[in-house]
């Protein structure tokens, strides 16, 4: 009897963490821009720091950062690939880095390939 109370709190706990780390993921993706902190994200689940880092960690296989990091690495990819005519700092500060330069050099480090050179093999494919 014991045992099955256990388990049944153990999947309680799953299932409340899990839309924890949904409202922490849709939190990042909305402002994914601004300068966001741990802390800013786990008052926003009202969930301590700690907590919020072991299950995101658990859930995603990202930090909180990492992830957030990766996922304005994704929103600038698209937004190389959708404008041209935008300047690749603008995008960068667009997409929440305040440094271009760390922004350029985050980019070819994660894609593999520098901006501008992403840039260039999206509109030659689109040609």
């Amino acid at each position: 009897m014991i045992h099955l109370a256990e388990k049944s709190r153990k999947s309680t706990d799953v299932s409340s963490d899990n839309s924890v780390i949904e409202l922490a993921v849709a939190y990042l993706k909305n402002n994914y821009a601004n300068d966001i902190s741990v802390d800013d994200v786990s008052r926003h689940v009202s969930v301590s720091k700690a907590h919020l880092s072991r299950i995101f960690k658990a859930e995603t296989g990202f930090g909180i950062k990492e992830y957030l990091t990766l996922y304005r690495i994704k929103q600038a990819e698209f937004m190389l690939s959708e404008s041209s005519a935008n300047p690749i700092s603008e995008i960068a500060y667009d997409c929440g880095f305040n440094d271009s330069n760390y922004f350029a050099s985050l980019f070819k480090k994660t894609v593999g390939v520098t901006p501008t050179e992403f840039r260039k093999k999206i509109s030659t494919k689109q040609d």
